[in-house]
């Protein structure tokens, strides 16, 4: 049957196995693709022979035993693929099948095949299907090929050269029809890789369009100005909308004129600004520099910008990319902290001095009251120990004030109604103010409780009448007034430290000349006054802050000058019923006893003092420099000891410790507490444990044999004398 018969339709595809004996020829040069080919031929079914070259693959045909050979195009040496496919149909198997690989690259490729009478051609880059289809096709018409031996001899002139066709019909039609379906799948595959290719920059354009809006939504929601910028400022390539909100202007007006940055820094920055933009684009070093600027409005903003140069091939900086923070807040926040630092150190300080001078004064006042009990009421030397215990009175309110700053105060909190307070405080403020300054209280009616000293809240409130009398010097208006509040978590970042939650606000606002920013900084210090000498101590407003703060709460102060003062006092609200404070104290009818009282103290001169005290009221009296000594006194007394008057801080034993050793002992025992400040023995965070009996140095001798008659007095309970 004629190959030119055969019906493409019903040509065999994937037909049956090959025949066991069928050997291919591969001459293939490159050893991968050999192997490559001997591994797809294997696979099928053939038994495959390799030959390097043109020589090698004509001399393995020639010993005979090929039924299909397959060879490269190009090799090198003598012998090509078309000499080799010309040496194999001029003999006498010219019928054996060859397939030549080439890339098709040429039309004349296709020329000179049919010239020395190839069978088929394929890319380099073969499927394995179409090939062995083809192969299975050249073996099977192999035979009728041998029979037809009818040759063209057609002579064909083609791109300027002249070819003699000597193949066979069938070959030349094999031939045509393996390039054009070879031509056909390359076309769909060129089709289909264009189509993806296609699909491929559509996505890349969306993902592109996308990305560009993520960046631009991105450099729109950053606070911080992103910009880049011409290394002589006369061009301004790009600036993020921040810039608006930072400076006031929009970035169309920053790109128009590139230097209005730098015109708007502050102009005592602006020559150091300078100098770090000029030092960025000599060294090619990023640099980063804090300096304030002006707003659009007016306002100065701190910023920290860090420059990036940007060099091109030659390494001359070409570009300036940077990025600008506003730190104003930042800036606040930081000084706040340094202000809080700075009290906490003067109210160690404070704290340290008060200590000291506790025992000091306590043996003035109490041997000046003493001589005063002893001296008739006409003796002259009774004005000169008044005088003496004035100013050992005035001494005494100055270290209790420092202790308050310092928060070393003992306090006693209850749970209060602020209204009450403020309401039982306004005779005697509206008598502390004058009648030139009005006083107007608004109190909320559904006020919360709070937990504080009442005693040292009066203080507060009569300490912030007076600086508020002394703001206006011609008269004004002294506003009281209570809320409820809730601070949230943004109010609490910007006023550190305090934090969020449910408080009760008491402020105090005047009239009068205001505060400048330097003086507002400095109010709660310690000393600080700006008062004419010898009309402040300047601790009154100290003793707020220290009280304020000992009760967990926060104090802040608004003010311009020429706009009066607000101070605003944030304590914490507690869900407790409030209790009633007496106004005032029982005093005992009498202060004098007969019990025998253990006195612990390891200061001599107080100890002594004390001692005479005691004894004059009427005491026995047991005398210890120390714990140790106290409990071998203890030991050695026969009788009942009914107080322990004790220090709370001595060497190698506490007070704490020797009342715990004593009671142990001794379980009707009652304990007094004294000291020059607070301690964890007694105290936790300045606040009294509950049962404890304590008095604060400096103290008279009223005042401790008062304190002594009334813990004698108090009904014993397990809590008597601290919980010991």
């Amino acid at each position: 049957m004629p190959r030119r018969a055969i019906d493409k339709a019903k040509r065999p595809r994937g037909g049956t196995e090959p025949k066991a004996a069928t050997r291919v020829l591969v001459v293939e040069d490159s050893v991968t693709q050999a192997e490559a080919l001997r591994a797809l031929l294997a696979d099928a079914g053939y038994e495959v022979a390799v030959a390097a070259s043109g020589e090698d693959g004509l001399a393995q045909f020639d010993a005979g035993g090929c039924d299909v050979v397959i060879s490269d195009i190009v090799m090198p040496g003598p012998m090509d693929g078309y000499a080799l496919c010309h040496r194999i149909k001029a003999g006498p198997r010219r019928e054996t099948p060859v397939v030549l690989l080439t890339s098709l690259s040429d039309p004349l490729d296709i020329i000179r095949g049919l010239e020395c009478g190839a069978d088929s051609f394929f890319r380099k880059s073969v499927d394995s299907a179409p090939l062995l289809d083809r192969l299975k096709l050249l073996l099977n018409t192999k035979e009728t090929r041998a029979h037809g031996k009818l040759r063209m001899g057609v002579q064909v002139f083609f791109m300027g050269r002249e070819f003699t066709i000597s193949s066979e019909r069938e070959q030349i039609l094999d031939l045509l029809i393996s390039t054009f379906e070879d031509a056909v799948r390359q076309n769909g595959e060129l089709r289909q890789r264009e189509e993806e290719l296609n699909t491929a920059q559509e996505e890349l354009a969306r993902y592109a369009a996308s990305l560009e809006q993520r960046l631009t939504s991105v450099l729109e929601s950053v606070p911080d100005v992103l910009y880049s910028v011409h290394p002589a400022l006369t061009e301004r390539y790009y600036i993020s909308p921040a810039c608006s909100a930072v400076l006031g202007y929009s970035p169309q007006e920053l790109e128009a004129d590139p230097r209005l940055w730098v015109r708007s820094t502050h102009p005592d920055d602006q020559q150091r600004y300078a100098t770090i933009l000029e030092q960025v684009v000599r060294t090619g070093h990023r640099a980063t520099v804090e300096y304030r600027i002006q707003h659009r409005e007016g306002s100065i903003r701190w910023i920290r910008e860090t420059v990036v140069p940007i060099t091109g091939d030659g390494g001359t900086v070409v570009r300036l990319d940077g990025i600008a923070r506003d730190i104003t807040e930042e800036r606040r926040l930081e000084e706040q902290f340094r202000q809080a630092q700075k009290m906490e150190a003067v109210g160690q300080l404070a704290a340290g001095v008060a200590h000291d001078f506790n025992n000091l004064l306590t043996v003035i006042t109490s041997y000046s009251d003493l001589l005063l009990g002893d001296l008739e009421s006409t003796d002259p030397r009774r004005e000169d120990l008044e005088e003496i215990r004035k100013a050992t009175m005035g001494a005494a309110g100055l270290t209790r004030q420092l202790l308050a700053f310092s928060r070393q105060q003992v306090l006693e909190p209850k749970v209060l109604d602020l209204n009450a307070i403020v309401s039982g405080a306004g005779n005697m403020l509206q008598r502390l103010i004058g009648e030139d300054i009005r006083l107007v209280t608004v109190l909320a009616p559904d006020l919360g409780a709070v937990k504080a000293d009442p005693g040292q809240l009066e203080q507060v409130i009569l300490n912030l009448a007076v600086n508020a009398r002394d703001a206006m010097p011609e008269g004004g208006k002294i506003t009281v007034e209570t809320a409820n509040a809730e601070l949230d978590a943004a109010y609490a970042a910007e006023h550190i430290p305090v934090g969020p939650g449910a408080y009760v606000l008491f402020s105090v606002s005047d009239t009068g000349v205001g505060m400048e920013e330097e003086t507002k900084r400095r109010i709660f210090e310690p000393f600080f006054t700006t008062k004419e000498k010898g009309k402040g101590t300047g601790l009154g407003l100290a003793t707020v802050y220290g009280i304020v703060k000992q009760s967990g709460g926060f104090v802040w102060v608004y003010s311009e000058p020429g706009h009066g003062t607000t101070f605003k006092i944030y304590l914490p609200r507690v869900n407790e019923k409030a209790e009633v404070v007496p106004r005032g104290t029982a005093l005992p009818p009498s202060v004098r006893g007969t019990e025998t009282v253990l006195l612990a103290e390891d200061a001599g001169p107080l100890r002594t003092v004390v001692r005479q005290i005691l004894k004059r009221n009427g005491y026995t009296v047991l005398e210890a420099p120390d714990g140790k000594s106290a409990l071998d006194k203890a030991a050695e007394h026969a009788g009942p000891i009914h107080l322990l008057l004790t220090d709370v801080i001595m060497p190698e034993m506490s007070g704490r410790q020797l009342a715990e050793r004593l009671r142990a002992r001794r379980p009707e025992l009652k304990v007094l507490f004294v000291s020059g400040y607070t301690d964890n023995a007694i105290v936790r965070h300045g606040i009294l444990e509950p049962g404890i009996a304590f008095l604060q140095k400096p103290f008279s001798p009223e005042s401790l044999a008062r304190k002594v008659r009334e813990v004698l007095d108090a009904p014993q309970s397990p809590q008597a004398g601290g919980g010991l």
